[in-house]
């Protein structure tokens, strides 16, 4: 994710000093990525549609758990 867009919007919100935002950075790891068709990366590194639903699902959850302790 370093260098992408991910990048740009994380440094917006530090600039402008915004609080109480959560940002989930989704991309591909700066690594060697293996050969293979696109549905078999993304769910390999967490793209897909199922992972990132899942990812964002578990942080409403986190939150809401937070606001009621």
């Amino acid at each position: 994710v370093v260098g992408g867009l991910a990048s740009s919007v994380n440094e917006l919100i530090a600039t402008k000093h915004l609080k109480d935002i959560t940002i989930r950075n989704f991309g591909y790891p700066d690594v060697f990525v293996e050969h293979g068709s696109v549905d078999e990366l993304e769910k390999k590194y967490g793209l897909d549609e199922e992972s990132i639903l899942k990812s964002i699902k578990s942080e409403i959850k986190f939150r809401r758990g937070k606001r009621e302790s």
